[in-house]
């Protein structure tokens, strides 16, 4: 499952692109529309499949939509190249869609769960807004996440994030129970402060945290939340580890933002 958006402000047309689609005819408006292919490629890069979707986007959609592309791998190593076709909409009923720019992105070296019982094994970080979460409810039913996914990859002091996943294959116990361990370890990079900031320097800083669990299934769906209301700008990796205590089996995954300051 890729989960994705774009932000109005890179769907925005400059002022001289409109003034090109005024001189062509068009009447420019705040729809555009959007055809995707995503690729699906083998290790050896040659395609497997490819999925094509067409999304109608009018920018005075609040919040912004978030999409879904679900891609089925059926090898263990396989590669995502996904392109995205922006056309602007005129507000005349009878002109045809008019181009206006082309996006790519490329996921190499990705690798399908190993389906193996016994083998423990954790599925991708996914990022969620830690605003919608209520604990009454489950944050993934049948029909997906009850909750509203962060598609970026830059996110601001003030964006409260809950990360999800799922662990699977968890061991049982002699009280027919799983057990296992969460770590999480985040790492700030960025400029330092005071003297150290004003010379350019930049600074490193870890902290971790660790909870025990014990659940009566051998799959479990956990999340953790993130406040970055105390970082400065800069890149922050998070690393989540899991450990099996019956079998001492590790498995982790992690996660990159870029956190920047709210525009002006």
């Amino acid at each position: 499952e890729v989960y994705w958006s774009i932000p109005w402000l890179q769907l925005t047309l400059s002022p001289s692109r409109q003034l090109a689609l005024l001189q062509q005819g068009y009447t420019p408006s705040t729809s555009y529309v959007l055809h995707t292919a995503a690729a699906l490629l083998q290790a050896d890069h040659r395609p497997r499949r490819i999925l094509r979707q067409r999304y109608e986007i009018d920018l005075y959609d609040s919040p912004e939509p978030l999409h879904t592309t679900v891609v089925t791998a059926d090898t263990a190593l396989f590669h995502l190249a996904v392109q995205w076709d922006q056309y602007a909409v005129s507000d005349d009923a009878e002109a045809s869609l008019a181009y206006v720019r082309t996006g790519t992105y490329r996921a190499d070296s990705l690798r399908a769960l190993d389906a193996t019982p016994g083998h423990l094994e954790m599925s991708d970080l996914v990022p969620l807004r830690a605003s919608d979460i209520d604990d009454m409810q489950p944050i993934r039913n049948g029909q997906g996440f009850r909750v509203r996914v962060y598609p970026y990859a830059v996110l601001h002091p003030d964006t409260a994030l809950a990360l999800y996943f799922e662990a699977y294959h968890l061991s049982y116990g002699p009280d027919d129970k799983a057990h296992f361990t969460v770590e999480y370890e985040v790492t700030h990079r960025g400029r330092g402060g005071g003297l150290e900031g004003l010379l350019g320097r930049q600074e490193e800083r870890v902290t971790s945290a660790r909870t025990r669990y014990e659940r009566e299934e051998s799959r479990a769906g956990e999340y953790i939340l993130l406040d970055w209301q105390q970082e400065r700008e800069g890149q922050v990796t998070v690393v989540v580890r899991v450990t099996d205590e019956v079998t001492n089996r590790q498995v982790e995954r992690s996660i990159t933002f870029t956190l920047e300051a709210p525009p002006m």
